[in-house]
């Protein structure tokens, strides 16, 4: 009795498993599906830890339809799974540093902490999602090194700070929601790219999310530069809206090739610390760059990680796609 008890609980556990992973992939035509499809890693893990009942149970059955769901569960961690050799970059490129980071607004007071990721990676650009007018006035003085700036703490927040001069900015604001977002070229040397710092709507608002994902990845596609998105996109590597952002926008992911970097949450409730499982903070970027490095921050008093990026561009890409910049 007890040994079919186990069988069926078992069974039922892989069924489980297996029926909301396979939901993932139809994202495009529910909601609910394009939801789960963000908890990929969770379901992997989940997999993982069942081979433990799997032998003990020690049933025919059990372990084929085992194997069925670790081989559905692991295939689309693969791609950010690997880790690839990064170091031999042609020398003939300009080196470009990003971190970015959500702040959390108001419920983050950690500005030490936040600082010591900033001083950490040293980044030439810092984005900040969720930024308030306390963390402007914070960062007037904090960050006098980033020279150039701009900032919009309302309608959700979003700053772009650099020490490398910005032209042509613009804060966009997308829908009835007016959420902004940033579009700026960044003067690297005699060259140029575009960059885009964007927080999406949360996937709770899918329409909304889904529509500014749209718009952006339009505003990339039509850029006469190379360009760099990033931000907190409230949406993982999984979801079919990022794959849609990615071929739509003429970007590529830069986390692949570099182990899973997951960026939130830090905590449950928002009391119960945890480990983060979800990557939802993002660069993306045009053809021209490679990624030479990629890293998670330390927690900062934030829901999210920050994110860093170190880029390289080949001297002639700035100018590579024909005809004058444009959005």
């Amino acid at each position: 009795m007890v040994r079919k008890l186990n069988f069926i609980l078992v069974l039922t556990l892989i069924v489980a498993i297996g029926v909301v992973s396979l939901l993932g992939f139809f994202g495009q035509y529910l909601d609910v599906a394009e939801l789960v499809s963000h908890f990929r890693f969770l379901y992997f893990l989940a997999t993982i830890f069942l081979v433990v009942p799997v032998i003990f149970v020690r049933n025919r059955v059990i372990e084929i339809s085992w194997a069925f769901l670790l081989l559905l569960t692991t295939l689309p961690m693969v791609p950010l799974l690997l880790v690839v050799d990064h170091s031999l970059i042609p020398p003939n490129i300009e080196r470009i540093k990003i971190m970015q980071a959500n702040l959390w607004g108001g419920k983050n007071s950690n500005k030490a902490a936040v600082l010591d990721n900033v001083h950490k990676f040293d980044p030439d650009i810092l984005v900040f999602s969720e930024i308030t007018g306390k963390w402007e006035t914070y960062f007037g003085t904090e960050l006098s090194a980033y020279k150039f700036r701009q900032v919009e703490p309302r309608f959700g927040g979003i700053a772009v700070y650099s020490k490398l001069p910005l032209t042509a900015t613009k804060v966009i604001y997308y829908g009835d929601v007016h959420r902004p977002r940033i579009e700026t070229f960044v003067e690297l040397n005699k060259q140029k790219f575009l960059l885009v710092a964007a927080h999406t709507f949360i996937p709770k608002y899918m329409a909304i999310r889904n529509g500014e994902l749209e718009e952006i990845a339009k505003t990339t596609a039509a850029s006469k530069v190379p360009v760099v998105l990033a931000g907190d996109l409230n949406c993982s590597p999984w979801s079919y809206y990022f794959a849609k952002l990615e071929r739509d926008g003429d970007l590529v992911d830069t986390e692949p090739g570099f182990g899973l970097q997951c960026s939130w949450p830090t905590s449950v409730l928002q009391c119960i610390p945890t480990a983060t499982f979800i990557p939802i903070d993002h660069f993306l970027i045009s053809q021209e760059f490679e990624v030479l490095r990629r890293a998670i921050g330390t927690k900062d008093g934030s829901d999210h990680l920050p994110v860093f990026v170190e880029l390289a561009l080949k001297r002639s890409a700035g100018f590579s796609r024909q005809g004058p910049p444009v959005y």
